[in-house]
Order: C-alpha cells, then sequence, then structure tokens
C-alpha cells in the first residue's frame, strides 16, 4: 500500500450481527478518529483481517500471497485469483490463514494460524478478465475469537448502496515495491462507473463488468492506492453503527515499466461486490458438505468440464483406484486377485466377495495404492511433455469387515466389505487420493458413467484400462443372468451396466473395479463420485452385454450420533480434520505408531515400533 495523504474520518465501536445472529464488525479496542491512509495499523483495529499464505509443494515453506476476510467463525472471504495462481488450482492442505496478526515478520502473541479444509471458487470466475473474482475458504477449525481476532459483517439485503468512501488493509507493495511488513491502512473513494471506464477503456472494458453491479471501482488519488500483495483484502464500510465488507480487492491496470506486474498507484481498482454475491456466499456456507465423509480433497478432476472422459489420460486420473493382495499357500509373494477405491485416508471399499473368513489357503495380506502398471515399479510416464515417476504405497491390512447378509441370500447381495488399513494413506502424493462418497442414493437410470482399473487378463492387463458405460434398468440385468442362473439378490442392491461400445480388453475387470461419475459441485469443482464395485459379468466382445456392479450406495451406511462418518460393522470411519493434531510416525519408511502434536515442534506419543 503506498502512502500519499491523510483524511479525517470516523471510527465507531458498535456491538452488530450478522444475518446468521453472530457479533460482527466490533472492534474491542478504541482506536484514533484519524485513519492515515498508508500508515500503520494498530493492535485490533482491524481484526478481520487476515493474510493468504500457501506453498506449491508440501515440502516447500508457506509464503504470503494475499490478504483474507474473516466473515464466520469457519468462513474466510477473498479473491478468487489468489487461490489460482497462474491458472493452477492450489490445494486446500497447501493454504494457510492467519488473522491476529500487525507484523508480517514477527507475528506476535495475538496472532493465530489456520489450516483450510476447503476451498471455493466462484463457478464462473474468469481469470482473463477476473469476473466474479470471489473465493470462499473454510477452515480446519473454528477460529478462536479475541480482542484482536474478529468477523467483519456482511452487508444486508437492504444494504446495497455502496458509500463514496471506504477503507482497504494490507501488507501490499510500497513505494519501494516492497511488502510492507506492518498492516497498513487507507481511505479510498469509490469511483464511479462511467468515469473508472473512461479512465483507461482497454483495460476496463475488460475487468469492469457490464452489469455495473458484480464489481466497482475504487482509488486512483495519486499515490495512495492499493497495490500487488494487497488483493483479496476487504474494502469496509461503517453501516448500521457495524463495520461491513462492500468489496474484495480484485485487480487494476499495470504500469508500462513494471515487468513483473506490479500495480500502477495512479489508476483506479476493481473490487468485487459483496452484496451482489451476498446470496451466493450463504449458499456455500450452507452446503460446504457435499461427500458422505466430508473430506476437502476427494474425487478432484483438474480437467474443463467439456472435456470427454475418453480424451483425459488414464494415467494419474484415478489416484484412489487399488490392488487388493493376498497371502497364498505355497506362494512366495502375495498376490493381486481383487480391485478396491481408496475412500478415505485409512480405509478402501471392495466387492465382499473378495474377503473370505474361513478361508485357511488364502487371507487377506496387504493394499497396493497409487499404481498404474503392475509390471512396473516406479511407473514412469509423460504427462504434457515432462515424464513423471510415481511410487506406489503398500499398506498391511489391520482388519476387514463384511456387510451383514442372511443365510438365504444370494452370494452377490450386499456385496461389499471394507479394509481398515494398518496405517494411513499418504495423501500428499499425486498417484493416491480417495474418491467421493455420495451423499445420495440414487443414480438415475441412463446416465453414463466410466470403470477404470485393472483387466483379468488380455491386452495390457497390467495397465490401468478404462471403458465409458451407461446405466440400465436392473430388468435387463435379471433376464440375461436369469438364463444362465445367476442371482443378482435384492434388485436395488445391484447397479446395470450396459457397453454400449466395443471394448478393447475384452477381459472382466477385477472384482472391486469402481464405477464412477463426474460432476461439478456448488464450489465449481469437478468430482469424481463412487456410484459401484465391480461384482461379476462376462468376458464377451459384444458391446451391448451387462455387466452387475454393487450399488455402494444401497448399504446402509450407519450414522453415530455427534460425529463426522459413517460405519460399517461397527467400524467408525471418521472425517480426518476432526482430529488435525493425530500424526503417523514412520520409522525407516515403516509405520512406527500415532502421536500427537503439540506445539510446532513436538509430537506426544508413547513406544514406537521398528525402534531398537
Amino acid at each position: 500500500m503506498k502512502p500519499s495523504w491523510m483524511l479525517l474520518v470516523v471510527g465507531i465501536t458498535v456491538q452488530f450481527t450478522n444475518a446468521k445472529g453472530l457479533a460482527c464488525g466490533k472492534t474491542a479496542t478504541i482506536f484514533s478518529t484519524r485513519i492515515s491512509n498508508g500508515k500503520d495499523a494498530e493492535e485490533g483495529e482491524w481484526p478481520w483481517h487476515g493474510a493468504l499464505y500457501y506453498r506449491t509443494r508440501q515440502n516447500q515453506p508457506y509464503q504470503y500471497r494475499c490478504g483474507a476476510t474473516l466473515i464466520g467463525p469457519r468462513t474466510v472471504l477473498t479473491a478468487a485469483h489468489c487461490i489460482v495462481p497462474n491458472g493452477i488450482a492450489i490445494l486446500p492442505y497447501n493454504v494457510q490463514v492467519k488473522f491476529g496478526m500487525i507484523s508480517r515478520n514477527l507475528p506476535g502473541s495475538n496472532a493465530k494460524s489456520y489450516g483450510v479444509q476447503r476451498i471455493v471458487r466462484h463457478d464462473r470466475y474468469d481469470p482473463k478478465t477476473f469476473q466474479q473474482d470471489i473465493a470462499l475458504l473454510r477452515t480446519v477449525e473454528e477460529v478462536h475469537f479475541s480482542d484482536y481476532i474478529q468477523p467483519v459483517c456482511l452487508p444486508s439485503a437492504s444494504q446495497k448502496e455502496i458509500f463514496e468512501l471506504g477503507h482497504t488493509v494490507g501488507w501490499g507493495l510500497n513505494g519501494g515495491d516492497q511488502l510492507e511488513d506492518t498492516l497498513q491502512h487507507a481511505s479510498l473513494p469509490v469511483v464511479s462507473y462511467t468515469s473508472c471506464l473512461r479512465s483507461n477503456p482497454t483495460h476496463f472494458a475488460t475487468v469492469l463488468a457490464r452489469d455495473g453491479e458484480s464489481n466497482f471501482c475504487i482509488g486512483g488519488t495519486g499515490n495512495v492506492n492499493v497495490c500487488q500483495g494487497d488483493s483479496g483484502g476487504g474494502f469496509f464500510q461503517v453501516r448500521d453503527h457495524s463495520w461491513v465488507i462492500r468489496g474484495i480487492i480484485s485487480t487494476g491496470p499495470r504500469t508500462d515499466r513494471q515487468m513483473h506486474g506490479r500495480c500502477d498507484t495512479s489508476q483506479y481498482v476493481t473490487a468485487t461486490n459483496v452484496s451482489y454475491f451476498r446470496e451466493w456466499i450463504y449458499k456455500v456456507q450452507n452446503g460446504w458438505r457435499n461427500n458422505l465423509l466430508d473430506l476437502a480433497d476427494c474425487g478432484t478432476d483438474y480437467h474443463d468440464v467439456s472435456i470427454p472422459e475418453e480424451e483425459k489420460p488414464t494415467f494419474l486420473q484415478y489416484p484412489w483406484i487399488s490392488v487388493v493382495e493376498y497371502k497364498m499357500f505355497e506362494a512366495r509373494k502375495p498376490q493381486a486377485m481383487c480391485g478396491g477405491v481408496l475412500i478415505h485416508p485409512r480405509f478402501v471399499l471392495l466387492a465382499g466377495h473378495c474377503v473370505c473368513e474361513s478361508c485357511a489357503s488364502i487371507s487377506l495380506n496387504s493394499v497396493k495404492l497409487g499404481d498404474y502398471n503392475l509390471s512396473t515399479d516406479p511407473d514412469m510416464e509423460t504427462m504434457f511433455g515432462d515424464s513423471m515417476t510415481t511410487y506406489t504405497q503398500t499398506i498391511p491390512v489391520e482388519k476387514f469387515i463384511r456387510y451383514p447378509t442372511t443365510t438365504n441370500q444370494s452370494r452377490y447381495a450386499n456385496d461389499l466389505a471394507l479394509i481398515k488399513l494398518s496405517h494411513p494413506a499418504d495423501l500428499g502424493s499425486v498417484n493416491v487420493r480417495p474418491i467421493c462418497v455420495p451423499m445420495e442414493a440414487v443414480y438415475p437410470i441412463g446416465n453414463p458413467a466410466t470403470v477404470s482399473g485393472w483387466k483379468r487378463a488380455g491386452d495390457a492387463a497390467s495397465v490401468v484400462q478404462r471403458e465409458s458405460v451407461h446405466l440400465v434398468d436392473n430388468g435387463l440385468c435379471e433376464q440375461q443372468y436369469g438364463r444362465i442362473r445367476v442371482e443378482q439378490g435384492v434388485r436395488e442392491s445391484v447397479l446395470c451396466v450396459e457397453r454400449r461400445v466395443k471394448a478393447t480388453n475384452c477381459g472382466s475387470f477385477l472384482s472391486g473395479t469402481p464405477l464412477q461419475n463426474v460432476r461439478t459441485d456448488h464450489d465449481g469443482i469437478n468430482r469424481y463420485y463412487l456410484r459401484g464395485l465391480y461384482a461379476f459379468g462376462l468376458s464377451r466382445c459384444n458391446h451391448n452385454f451387462t455387466d452387475v456392479y454393487v450399488n455402494v450406495k444401497y448399504a446402509e451406511w450407519g450414522r453415530s450420533e455427534g460425529t463426522e462418518g459413517f460405519s460399517i460393522g461397527g467400524e467408525q470411519v471418521i472425517n480426518p480434520s476432526l482430529y488435525p493434531w493425530h500424526v503417523a510416525i514412520f520409522v525407516q519408511g515403516k509405520y512406527g505408531g500415532g502421536g500427537s502434536l503439540i506445539s510446532d515442534s513436538f509430537v506426544l506419543t508413547g513406544e514406537i515400533r521398528h525402534v531398537s
């Protein structure tokens, strides 16, 4: 933020509540009525303003990126471009927000850091025009309010008018083109649509909303303006005796002499109009949970929704598919006999007939995650012209739970089982991620879906295969398999799937291979949802023959009171974000036990295995 002049305004300290009944828009400290443009802020003066940090890889340090604004116990408002740098979306676990901070380099005892569980950018955000430049972050845990950390109010439905003057806060670039260490605040005027457009037609004809409502212009007062590093922060005004966020700092023109994309402080800047997106904000807040386990990162498809499934690569596209390995009588190495799907860092779903409690010559041994070519380890493939090497994770089975059946039921009735791994999978690897488990029970007949996994035999059976299929009426499967006296069990417990295109490999998939579909969620992210697991079929190239899949949503997932997750056979599957302090300890690559994070440097644990 670049300083120049001063303006006299009045600061008001009053308790107010937002539409959700939460106290907001107040400060516990009494500060000077003279707010200086581009001058140092006092502690507690802007308790809702935060700093957004991110890293591009897990082994890299966090770097300051943008400003952010606290609007609820777990909800943070920022600009969409702040979490999509260079067109690449930053994953939630690589983002951190800090509140209660005045100095960037020396945060102080009042500052608190929070991890991010979920990121929702507006589904119509355009990185070329900066239209709909708004995003919401959901923190892993609730933000602890104090005299130095408080939420600001959202404008009410009746507060649509934007006053002529507002206030911005940030650590943006100063006159020396360096990020400020101490938080700065400034008063900036609101500029009319016409004045803004005329000031720089080439730039503002692109970024300024044609409806004149979804964003507006501020600044342009000489050397006093927001600058790079202030993006994502709020533009605040006092309404009805409380502070309200009216805008989110978005973008402005760049000077010709600045080669690194820095701002031109003499020109106007656009701000996203928060009032315009008020209903969208409430919609997102009310619908954060879109999958059964409330996982923040599951089933993500990074391709545009317009790209057909068959045009996407198979390598790294389905990182939840897994191989279930068995100990065989007199066999030296575990044998891969079934497929499975990772639904949680600790749990894998598979077909029920892939487990056997009474078998003496065969037993579950381990699950191999992250594989692509079963005949090579590591896998080395080319993606977008770059060579990539991925390594598998083989995790022992701690226990398995077969879905309950009765003695008079068909073999394929409720044909579902759950494996609990001996330790959590490392989700930091790009080739190991869980798929989303849907909340809704019905996937309509006729809808397309995708099968991905390994074939039992045939050409390239060791490499991940993919087939596009459609759901058809279960009566067709009953008719076809009834002729060879194969009973499906309860009709609703299975899905009947038809291949409408001739397969390149006529072999059957491994039992437990996932059936999935892609959908765009309300947060604008495309995600894969698990619909079924391969149960049985016939090895035929006839493209209109059917296969039978276990309907994963027919199973009565039992929800436990007061928990986030589900249980099957009494085994509780918990959202890992509920216990963010829990850690897995490895000794020379082997799981040694669990522990609890008690500070930024120490983990509390008991005796660790594999340590002499």
